[in-house]
């Protein structure tokens, strides 16, 4: 766990619904300033 994240948010993470989405390797995620559309725990 990143050590800004508390226990109390990560147990909120884990209680929301997800996907799974698959990548190859060496994909790019996601770009510097990049505007946050939403949040996953992985």
């Amino acid at each position: 766990m990143i050590a800004i994240m508390s226990e109390l948010l990560f147990e909120r993470l884990l209680e929301l619904a997800g996907r799974e989405q698959s990548l190859p390797a060496g994909s790019v995620l996601f770009h510097m300033d990049d505007p946050v559309l939403s949040l996953f725990l992985v």
